[in-house]
């Protein structure tokens, strides 16, 4: 368990009321040890909000080995908070990867992905939200990094799920 202790209540109340969006994207170049001259960059040039993807395409559930592990992520969440700068989570919510202990047929059936993802394009697996296993799946993954690393929101491409979502599903997030 990992008792890293956020001390960015005073961002998290002000972001609430945040009406002006200026972001910077955070790409697989970025050096998580370069993180305070990257804030100084990021307040020099108005810059209010990141948007990074904190995954890696094989587990959603595991940190983009950009940011080193659970507790590097807290820090630079927390240092860009205390910046006052916003992070938004970027979620690719249309596919996964497919390998061998994914989330493809996992009990031997399909209850994630789409049937016919077997003669599909190699090395990816389109989530089926027509099933209640993938809507809850990627509601949980995206519960998951709000509330654990504080994110301030998401960034969702356009994908099966995201009509879930204008659908009734936003309630079910916690943001």
């Amino acid at each position: 368990n990992d008792d890293y202790a956020f001390d960015d209540e005073k961002w998290m109340k002000k972001a609430k009321n945040d009406n002006v969006f200026n972001a910077c994207l955070i790409d697989d170049e970025f050096n998580i040890d370069e993180q305070r001259y990257f804030v100084e960059y990021l307040k020099e040039y108005n810059y209010n909000y990141v948007v990074l993807t904190p995954y890696t395409f094989k587990h959603m559930f595991m940190v983009n080995q950009t940011f080193i592990n659970e507790s590097s992520l807290k820090h630079f969440i927390n240092n860009l908070h205390a910046a006052n700068i916003g992070v938004m989570f970027k979620f690719d919510t249309e596919c996964f990867c497919d390998y061998e202990y994914g989330l493809n047929d996992l009990d031997g059936a399909s209850i994630y992905n789409l049937e016919e993802d077997k003669i599909k394009e190699a090395g990816k697996m389109y989530f089926d939200y027509s099933k209640n296993s993938a809507k809850s799946y990627m509601t949980s993954v995206i519960n998951y990094y709000l509330n654990v690393f504080h994110g301030d929101g998401v960034c969702l491409n356009d994908s099966e799920f995201n009509k879930e979502l204008a659908s009734g599903l936003k309630d079910k997030l916690v943001i």
